[in-house]
Order: structure tokens, then sequence, then C-alpha cells
């Protein structure tokens, strides 16, 4: 189980901004996790979460890839 300041620096996010992720009003962009005291996220959760929101932009260049107007 990641804590917040874990899952923080894996996605390069402040821990705020995490915990608005995992509290999330839309199903769909909520990031699973469970709080017992604090805020705990499963490695594999995590993972599939990160798999099943995938995008080809980068933080670097806002243009999806192939726009090449």
């Amino acid at each position: 189980m990641l804590t917040v300041k874990d899952v923080a620096a894996v996605l390069r996010l402040s821990p705020d901004r995490v915990r608005g992720l995992l509290m999330h009003p839309r199903s769909d962009v909520r990031l699973p996790g469970v709080k017992i005291g604090s805020w705990r996220v499963p490695r594999s959760e995590l993972r599939d979460y990160l798999i099943a929101h995938h995008t080809t932009r980068t933080l670097t260049d806002p243009t999806p890839k192939g726009d090449d107007d």
C-alpha cells in the first residue's frame, strides 16, 4: 500500500492533488484508495489507474501526437 506522499512522488503531483483525486466526485476520474486513518492506495490499483488514464499528451507538449497542423 502506498501513502499519499508516495503516490504524489510517482505521479509528480502535490499531495493535495492526490487527495483530490482520491475524493473526486466522478468515479471515472477518482483514484481508487482506502482511508484507514489516512489514505492508502494499493500498488496494483495505482498501476491499473495509470494504464486506464494513459494519454499521448505530455506535460511539456500539450498537443496530442499526430496533430501536426
